[in-house]
């Protein structure tokens, strides 16, 4: 369907590998609710990686290039955001069961707002092309719309 460039394998197996690696070598069990944090977040930015990957090829006929759409929007919603949204509700509530204050640093202000970020896009993307984007009123509206989501 596409193909990633080496650099691009390695460096996904990396970030994702390495995350799982330094969580499992972090005795999991004693770091409770926050260890299935940064394996998720990091399980999700893959997904959001390979499903971006997979509509940015150049331009290729109308069949393949629905064909990558279809493809784009599973990986995304259906492991990318599912994985970041639980991954982020696991930090959550490892606070709330510690009762710790929330949103005390850059990282998790820089993460809530990645995570809404994503949120609006997958929003302003799925309106922009199901049912022909008549959410945003179809035709050449909606494709003014989705280059900004692009």
């Amino acid at each position: 369907m596409f193909e990633l460039t080496s650099d691009t394998q390695t460096g996904l197996i990396l970030f994702l590998g390495g995350t799982v690696f330094l969580i499992l070598l972090s005795s999991p069990s004693q770091l409770g609710y926050f260890a299935p944090h940064a394996p998720l977040n990091a399980t999700g930015i893959t997904c959001f990686a390979l499903g971006i990957f997979a509509v940015q090829a150049p331009t290729p006929p109308a069949g393949i290039r629905a064909a990558r759409l279809a493809v784009h929007q599973r990986i995304l919603l259906g492991f990318g955001l599912p994985a970041m949204a639980v991954g982020t509700s696991f930090m959550w509530y490892n606070k709330h069961v510690h009762d710790a204050p929330h949103y005390t640093t850059w990282h998790s202000w820089a993460g809530c707002t990645t995570l809404l970020w994503m949120i609006a896009q997958a929003l302003v993307g799925g309106a922009s092309v199901w049912f022909g984007g008549r959410a945003l009123g179809g035709g050449m509206k909606a494709k003014a719309v989705y280059k900004y989501h692009r």
